[in-house]
């Protein structure tokens, strides 16, 4: 159908991928067959990586300085904004650290209150820093498990849940 075919548009981030793809492939499966120069040194490619979108960065770079990672709109209309113009890892980056941050809120309250505790008794501050490890602990370990669950909900919601880094067969391992 030649209006599906048409109305085919690709992100940047897809268009990255395919030209990486077309390039390394061999001649013989239709691909330009450049992986063969990429063992002359100095001859082959190194990245590939799209071109600056001045208007998308500039859009882009007003959304994160409005970025609240704890308002979780504005956050996921950023990292689909992301996702869209830079790929899944670099996505996925930006979901870190909004995820972190949002995560860091309670033991920086209870360090700031064991801080202010310092101040006005060091006695009572040794005895919370027993508690305080442990909370630290338990955060940590609260954090990882929470970080998983979320990562896996972006990668099924990308689509990338079982998607793995494609292997080539390379003629001269045999």
């Amino acid at each position: 159908d030649a209006t599906a075919a048409s109305s085919f548009a690709p992100s940047a981030a897809t268009r990255v991928e395919l030209i990486a793809h077309i390039l390394s492939s061999p001649a013989s499966r239709g691909g330009a067959g450049l992986d063969e120069l990429q063992k002359v040194p100095r001859h082959g490619i190194l990245h590939v990586f799209p071109l600056h979108d001045i208007r998308f960065n500039q859009r882009l770079s007003l959304m994160a300085r409005h970025l609240n990672p704890f308002c979780g709109a504005s956050v996921d209309r950023f990292l689909t904004e992301v996702r869209a113009q830079y790929g899944e890892k670099v996505a996925l980056y930006y979901a870190f650290n909004c995820f972190y941050t949002w995560w860091l809120v309670p033991p920086s309250i209870f360090g700031v209150a064991l801080t202010a505790v310092s101040w006005i008794d060091e006695s009572r501050y040794a005895q919370f820093l027993p508690v305080f490890a442990c909370m630290i602990m338990i955060w940590a370990s609260a954090f990882i498990k929470a970080w998983r669950r979320n990562s896996n909900r972006l990668a099924m919601e990308w689509g990338t849940i079982n998607r793995q880094q494609a292997k080539v067969v390379r003629k001269s391992f045999y």
